[in-house]
């Protein structure tokens, strides 16, 4: 889990992502959109989000939840639509929720919930976070995204009178 020290602004570009119910629930499409043209989110949107971030990572940190509760509520996924979505009965999805469980989850299903998430299996296991000036992103991914290559590199200033690169 990457976390950005500093916050999103409305004018920084996002990936969104789409799911396809026909496909297995899998991610049918990404998009590069920039938040305020095309989202017309306010600024009170980003003030809650990191309130959320900030509320899920502490109770993550506290041992209250697991990574796999973290996800489901930042995608807005109810464990009824996770467990449809995964094939699972409620009841391990909710397992899985705890800390408990989540050390005792399969590795197919860390699998299936990372797809679920569009993130990498790693993801559930650590939480980086970005300092201002700093970038990652992913290169490679391998074996159903078990391994994960990133790339961090100082972020480049915004080219004269243009956007970032």
């Amino acid at each position: 889990m990457i976390i950005a020290a500093k916050s999103l602004a409305p004018d920084e570009k996002v990936r969104v992502v789409t799911w396809d119910a026909a496909e297995g629930c899998a991610p049918a499409a990404s998009l590069e959109t920039s938040l305020a043209d095309d989202l017309e989110l306010t600024p009170q949107y980003y003030a809650q989000q990191e309130l959320v971030l900030k509320r899920l990572r502490d109770r993550l940190l506290a041992g209250e939840i697991s990574p796999v509760a973290v996800y489901a509520d930042l995608t807005r996924m109810t464990v009824k639509d996770l467990a449809a979505r995964m094939r699972l009965r409620r009841s391990v999805v909710e397992s899985h929720m705890t800390p408990r469980g989540f050390a005792r989850a399969r590795v197919e299903d860390l699998e299936g919930y990372a797809r679920q998430f569009d993130v990498s299996v790693a993801d559930f296991f650590q939480i980086a976070v970005l300092q201002e000036g700093v970038c990652v992103t992913e290169s490679k991914t391998l074996f159903g995204r078990l391994l994960q290559t990133l790339v961090v590199a100082r972020a480049q200033a915004p080219a004269a009178g243009g956007a970032p690169e």
